[in-house]
């Protein structure tokens, strides 16, 4: 559960101190402090989809920094394969797409929405 919390406390920019000071207080695995992490994981997801622009906005972030870091290598990387991942960062159809919906409740299509968006 801690491993869920720490990725969505990163990628909403939640404050270090804030995390510590939640780790600190919780540190024991009684009852209360287990509820407290799925009260505190609740809240994260809630937040993730009030802010889902921002969410996405930051992981796209993290995407584009690790994609940087693969084309810095691009002498070693065969050129089918280097324009595979070019082509990738041209696409912001999901991003333009996620940023124009309602959140609030996600729906069990929008998954099929995306896989089938590029068809």
């Amino acid at each position: 559960m801690y491993d869920q919390l720490e990725a969505l406390w990163r990628r909403m920019v939640v404050d270090e101190e804030a995390m510590c000071d939640f780790v600190a207080a919780n540190r024991r695995t009684t009852p209360s402090v287990v509820h407290a992490y799925e009260e505190e994981l609740e809240r994260m997801i809630d937040l993730k989809h009030e802010r889902m622009c921002e969410f996405i906005a930051n992981v796209r972030t993290e995407i584009e920094n690790l994609w940087e870091g693969l084309l810095e290598n691009h002498a070693r990387t065969p050129t089918s394969q280097l324009e595979l991942l070019l082509s990738f960062t041209n696409h912001s159809f999901f991003f333009r797409w996620a940023c124009s919906c309602s959140f609030s409740k996600p729906s069990a299509s929008v998954a099929y929405q995306i896989k089938h968006a590029q068809r």
